[in-house]
């Protein structure tokens, strides 16, 4: 049974974090992501489409390090991908957008905090990780809803599960990988904010996401894939 679940403010939430910090905070996420293939998950999903030309619509993207990892996989599979990532912070997007150009990437940012609303319009593919866990229940339900109205034809969520194996991992695994001291806090921080298992049923079957697969993922993380009907 894991512990009860109490969100709290993470380092990276506070605006006043120096940038410095923050980028050196974003590499070591970047890191972490690569290391557990969080875009492996995701391109499993993508590629059952068998679709030669999409649109991908990455909420709360970060340095956007996952979704770009998506679009070289999917330029080596002959795949067009052209990605939209929002975030309501700025930094972030400009380390997003300077990878975006170096790759040559199909990329557009808009800077927006997604609890007040995400971009106009719909796109084949909704992407969202790891940040179900900074949201109370009522917005997660909210951003689940969202997110699936603007999906044609695929949603994909992210996101770690709250466990006492987690919190373990999310404090050995940073160590190893970085020495941002904002990753080493937040990652064991977004473990005890995470969502159980079951929770995570609740709250997909309470925002209406009929049908959708709620499966568990290496390391200690769940993947929720929804199709409209």
């Amino acid at each position: 049974m894991p512990p009860p679940r109490h969100v709290r403010s993470e380092l990276m939430d506070d605006s006043r974090l120096p940038r410095e910090e923050l980028h050196r905070a974003l590499r070591g996420l970047a890191l972490l992501n690569r290391w557990s293939r969080a875009d492996a998950t995701l391109w499993r999903e993508i590629a059952r489409l068998r679709v030669s030309k999409l649109t991908l619509l990455d909420v709360a993207t970060g340095s956007a390090d996952v979704p770009l990892r998506l679009w070289e996989t999917a330029a080596r599979e002959g795949v067009h991908l052209d990605i939209t990532g929002c975030d309501r912070n700025g930094d972030a997007g400009a380390v997003a957008r300077s990878a975006a150009r170096h790759l040559g990437a199909s990329f557009v940012f808009e800077q927006r905090d997604v609890r007040s609303g995400l971009p106009d319009g719909t796109f084949d593919i909704v992407t969202c990780s790891l940040f179900l866990h900074h949201l109370q229940t009522p917005e997660a339900r909210v951003l689940l809803q969202g997110l699936a109205e603007k999906a044609r034809r695929l949603v994909l969520v992210s996101d770690l599960l709250r466990s006492r194996r987690g919190e373990l991992l999310a404090f050995a695994a940073p160590r190893a990988l970085c020495r941002s001291a904002v990753v080493h806090h937040d990652a064991v921080q977004s473990v005890r904010n995470a969502f159980s298992f079951t929770e995570l049923q609740e709250l997909t079957s309470d925002a209406g996401l009929e049908h959708a697969r709620l499966v568990p993922v290496w390391p200690c993380r769940a993947l929720i894939s929804w199709t409209p009907q």
